[in-house]
């Protein structure tokens, strides 16, 4: 379906104000768990005018020990230079930023599979409602949310250089990938797609030398169209197999909604799963798989994404990073199902009006998922905001924190190191240590991981296992005891070793500290902090005291 000109700009700029609506802050200040690490890492490319952690070409990448995708924590700190501006200006910029550049990418991509401007929109609208996408990319550090921006975009440049095999389009579908690997790991999983393009390229060379071998068979419209029905069959029969025969279900035994261990109840947490990740409309991608098969005269574009679709179910296991590549294939086969569905209405005003209401219901209950999903949404307190704007006037060396989470945000408001590492999720052999200068980086020696031991899960191509483990010195500080003596140096030397000036504690968790889920005694803060420190700050929730 074709629209006059300016009813699809009148289309695009409504999509471009929807995203920036949904992305209009619902806090005070910026959100996320790791994502403050990410902003705390810009603030030292800022500070130092380096970045201490890329050390070797894979570093960039995250690929080399000590190391993370840089791409999200560069691009708040070169706006920071430009700008002047705060970081948590920068990185709401950004996010922004993110927002209209995968919705405008879904838009192109969908106009590749299909030249249709009404799917165009039903795509693209779908993924501006992804809650997943929305939540990453609201006011937060554009690492996932980078990721899922440029996602469509490296999909659309695939297709071109397919349909215009040019060096420059090659060279693009390339550079898109580089960038997206700049961005998060998760970049390894689009070698499902290529691995997908090359089968999906050898399946059409096969099909081309069979239809010249039996023309007879693939002529007869009857056969053709009985031979569509049961490919549908076949494809869901082994899309099934795939779910069942490999261990996807057991990752969803536990859910919001229900507890269950039956397949069944798995499959529904399955389906609610991708359903928060990507939106309402998900359930038509089943319909959409089926237009896609039904569609007569196919070309790769068609086949490619059914064969992704397939080749993606075994890796939903992931549950926790699913959500980050999933949205942009479930808007494709989920727009093509709404798409096809007005478009077997007879009726243009019966048609119109359930396009609307789809859309418009759609809209409605995202909102509903999203005032749902931001109570689970941690963000940075006007608390915690003013520890970190005291400690960037007034102190220095490193802040000691008895909760990750408020130390990690504090860190990346004032600028100082802190302890422990990576707030709540990031691993000890993060960045960080080279950023904070715990870590020598002429010291580390680096060894080469087996290819024989290499996971989807590893984070790097390396190991470096003489680096020294922050983790452990932070449990020998909160709980050295004279008996411990051989579990490693004494605290005073790791105070000095570690620079600590100041120590951060959480009423919550008052003389001890918490990790792991589990809150535990902390002689250090007990016995020497609380009894011969003095409180150096106090606010309702925090204590900063002065350490040494």
């Amino acid at each position: 379906m074709k629209f006059p000109k300016y009813t699809n700009y009148s289309l695009i700029l409504f999509l471009v104000a929807l995203t920036f609506i949904l992305r209009y802050p619902r806090t005070s200040h910026s959100v996320g768990i790791d994502a403050f690490v990410m902003q705390g890492l810009a603030n030292s490319i800022v500070t130092e005018g380096f970045a201490a952690w890329i050390i070797h070409p894979l570093s960039y990448l995250g690929l080399f020990p000590l190391s993370y995708p840089s791409g999200g924590i560069f691009l708040p700190a070169s706006l920071d230079v430009l700008s002047g501006y705060p970081s948590e200006i920068s990185i709401l910029a950004l996010s922004m930023l993110m927002g209209i550049i995968g919705v405008l990418g879904a838009y192109i991509l969908a106009r590749e599979f299909k030249n249709d401007d009404l799917f165009a929109f039903i795509v693209a609208f779908i993924f501006c409602l992804a809650p997943k996408f929305i939540l990453n990319t609201s006011w937060e550090t554009p690492t996932r949310g980078g990721f899922m921006a440029f996602t469509p975009i490296f999909l659309f440049m695939l297709l071109r250089a397919h349909r215009v095999p040019t060096r420059k389009n090659f060279a693009m579908a390339i550079l898109m990938l580089f960038i997206l690997a700049t961005f998060h790991r998760l970049a390894i999983l689009m070698l499902i797609v290529i691995l997908a393009y090359i089968f999906t390229s050898m399946f059409l060379i096969v099909m081309r030398i069979a239809k010249l071998k039996m023309p007879m068979l693939f002529l007869k419209s009857g056969t053709r169209s009985r031979m569509r029905k049961l490919s549908f069959v076949g494809l869901l029969a082994l899309g099934v197999m795939l779910l069942l025969g490999s261990d996807v279900l057991d990752a969803y035994e536990y859910g919001r909604i229900l507890h269950s261990d039956s397949m069944p109840g798995e499959a529904l947490n399955l389906g609610i799963s991708l359903t928060r990740s990507s939106g309402v409309l998900t359930p038509f991608l089943l319909l959409g798989t089926f237009a896609f098969v039904s569609q007569r005269n196919k070309a790769l574009k068609e086949f490619l994404i059914i064969f992704i679709a397939l080749a993606i179910i075994p890796t939903l296991y992931l549950r926790r990073y699913t959500g980050f590549y999933v949205p942009i294939f479930i808007a494709i086969l989920a727009g093509m199902g709404v798409y096809y569905f007005i478009r077997m209405q007879r009726r243009k005003k019966l048609a119109a009006f359930m396009a609307f209401s789809a859309l418009a219901g759609s809209l409605a209950l995202t909102g509903v998922m999203l005032e749902y999903e931001s109570q689970s949404v941690d963000s940075l307190t006007m608390e915690e905001y003013d520890i970190g704007l005291y400690a960037r006037l007034y102190l220095h060396g490193t802040l000691l924190a008895n909760n990750g989470l408020p130390g990690s945000r504090v860190s990346a408001i004032s600028g100082l190191p802190s302890l422990p590492l990576g707030g709540a999720t990031v691993p000890i052999t993060g960045p960080d240590q080279l950023a904070y200068g715990f870590v020598d980086a002429d010291e580390i020696a680096v060894n080469q991981i087996p290819l024989d031991d290499l996971t989807i899960n590893s984070d790097s191509l390396f190991d470096a296992p003489d680096v020294p483990n922050a983790e452990l010195h932070l449990w020998v500080l909160h709980t050295w005891r004279p008996s411990h003596i051989s579990f490693g140096p004494f605290p005073e030397q790791l105070i000095i070793d570690y620079d600590i000036h100041y120590a951060l504690e959480d009423k919550r968790f008052s003389g001890h500290f918490y990790t792991e889920g589990k809150v535990r005694l902390s002689t250090y803060l007990e016995s020497q902090v609380q009894y011969s420190r003095y409180k150096v700050y106090e606010s309702a929730g925090y204590i900063v005291w002065m350490s040494m």
